[in-house]
């Protein structure tokens, strides 16, 4: 895990479905323009 992202984990239970749930307070223009793009979502370890 990289350092300073220690809070950004979430525990899942190995061999259970889990789902990304993203929400965005405050939207700049570039969200509602479509120039911003989230990120992917990685595995640690």
């Amino acid at each position: 895990m990289s350092a300073g992202r220690e809070k950004n984990w979430i525990q899942a239970i190995q061999g259970k479905p889990w789902f990304v749930f993203f929400r965005l307070y405050g939207p700049t223009e570039a969200f509602f323009e479509r120039e911003w793009i989230l990120p992917n979502v990685e595995k640690a370890g």
